[in-house]
């Protein structure tokens, strides 16, 4: 929900900047730093560089500042309640439903229901049929309701793997959830991807398992980041034993998508290294 207001803020404030002069601002200092690359005998500067790290207390502050001073812009402007309200009142006119996938004469999709934060999964058994929820965030837990990121149908329409964010973190934690009953399986696996760093999945013909993404782990026990690895987990067991398939070895930033064959014999791997660069596949 808070950034479903960002985003209304910011259209607010482009509808406004088109009709004032906006006021010179005073915006928060950003200090260079004296740091300097080598590349083939060329000296490069990249005296931001500091703001790559998003954990540090300079950074930190700088970006509060920064924060800070664009809502006082965005929120001292005449007609920013009006704009606002009625561009929340028009996002909030209709349900939406997005990312359909049909198997086994299922259909399940995720809808969001304003004035509800998160969309629902949901299933309908045919085309006319009566829409089941399958998972509501806001149902899980007290608080921030979870964020469904991705979506998996197995091939025979039986079950469906899911991932979740919670409170904002890009961290996601996979789910599978049954179709007939709506019930959730005990299979829990966490830190399967996230961010930029995506998620991958494909399931096994029979939906008895399935070959997941997964983030490796540190010397001292807490998970990377990037070096995303491809194992297998068969419903039911403990995550810690799923069994490894591919990936060490390549680039740390490789994303996956995976295709597998209609019988499961075999499993394609797209991996690509990074955004932008051609990608290999493996079989």
């Amino acid at each position: 929900m808070r950034v479903f207001r960002r985003i209304l803020a910011s259209v607010a404030c482009a509808v406004l900047l088109g009709a004032t002069a906006p006021p010179r601002l005073s915006y928060p200092p950003a200090p260079p730093g004296a740091v300097v690359d080598t590349y083939f005998g060329t000296q490069v500067a990249d005296p931001y560089r500091w703001l790559e790290d998003a954990s540090s207390p300079q950074t930190r502050a700088w970006a509060s500042a920064e924060s800070a001073l664009a809502q006082k812009f965005i929120h001292g402007q005449p007609a920013y309640a009006s704009f606002y309200a009625r561009v929340e009142a028009l996002a909030k006119g209709s349900t939406s439903r997005s990312g359909l996938q049909i198997a086994g004469g299922h259909w399940v999709y995720l809808r969001r229901t304003p004035p509800e934060p998160q969309a629902a999964l949901v299933v309908r058994d045919g085309e006319r049929g009566a829409e089941r929820v399958l998972f509501d965030p806001a149902a899980t837990a007290s608080g921030a309701p979870p964020a469904i990121e991705s979506v998996y149908l197995a091939p025979d329409g039986s079950r469906v793997a899911f991932t979740t964010q919670q409170g904002g973190s890009e961290d996601e934690t996979l789910h599978v959830v049954d179709v007939a009953s709506a019930t959730m399986l005990s299979d829990t696996l966490p830190h399967v991807g996230g961010g930029t760093t995506p998620t991958a999945l494909a399931w096994d013909a029979d939906a008895k398992g399935f070959t997941h993404t997964a983030l490796p782990r540190n010397a001292d026990g807490s998970y990377a980041r990037n070096g995303i690895v491809l194992v297998h987990h068969a419903l039911g067991t403990d995550p810690a034993t799923d069994a490894y398939v591919f990936g060490r070895g390549l680039s740390p930033k490789v994303e996956y998508h995976l295709l597998a064959s209609r019988d499961g014999s075999a499993l394609a791997a797209v991996a690509a290294d990074g955004d932008g660069v051609p990608a290999t596949i493996y079989l």
